[in-house]
């Protein structure tokens, strides 16, 4: 029969992070008035 194969996935991502400190407000990020899109073709851009 067939075992089970355990691979180990490995990868290395690179760029830049803004750390920002605890309880950040996300609504001062992005306001949800603008978050009221439903239309799927708008949503996909």
């Amino acid at each position: 029969g067939e075992g089970l194969i355990n691979k180990e996935i490995s990868f290395m991502l690179k760029g830049k992070v803004h750390k920002y400190g605890e309880n950040v407000d996300t609504d001062a990020i992005i306001p949800a008035r603008y978050l009221n899109v439903s239309d799927p073709a708008e949503l996909y851009l």
